[in-house]
């Protein structure tokens, strides 16, 4: 009977890629709960490559860890800013991200063009996203703000006319 080495299973390396310094508040108020930002990438959640002579079989998908669950709105911006981002470069391709709970992930690329190409470009297509997202809160809540202002002054115009009358 002839024993097999047992292959060595080495701990998985995660690798930080950001950190907050290099997601810029808006405003006073925000916070690091409010930007979304790239933690990292773990070894072992990055596929292997088919590799088997077809095109595209030698790239494969990396996942970066985000700091928390984007909702569907900052979803939604995040993936219209990669198809179109505000600065690329040629190795650039829109159609690869999409996002999974806490996870962005790039599914037809390489570690090494993720070095040299997509970080930067998934760095500032956050924070444009974050950027737009915070606008579209802040947006929303003057809209709020300016729906309340018209209810109450229509409500003190209502309490006003109803104390002049006289029964």
């Amino acid at each position: 009977m002839t024993s097999q080495p047992t292959p060595k299973v080495r701990p998985s390396k995660v690798v930080r890629v950001a950190d907050e310094a290099d997601a810029p508040l808006i405003s006073d108020d925000d916070n690091k709960n409010t930007q979304i930002m790239l933690i990292s990438i773990d070894s072992d959640e990055v596929t292997q490559p088919r590799n088997d002579g077809t095109p595209g079989s030698a790239l494969y998908a990396v996942q970066f860890r985000l700091n928390h669950y984007p909702n569907r709105t900052w979803q939604q911006l995040f993936l219209a800013n990669w198809r179109s981002p505000s600065e690329f470069t040629v190795m650039h391709r829109g159609n690869i991200a999409k996002i999974s709970g806490d996870r962005i992930i790039l599914d037809g690329t390489t570690i090494e063009e993720v070095r040299d190409y997509h970080l930067k470009t998934l760095k500032l297509v956050i924070q444009d996203t974050n950027k737009q997202y915070k606008r579209l809160i802040i947006q929303e809540q003057q809209k709020r703000d300016h729906d309340l202002e018209i209810k109450n002054k229509q409500r003190d115009k209502v309490r006003s006319v109803i104390n002049d009358l006289r029964f």
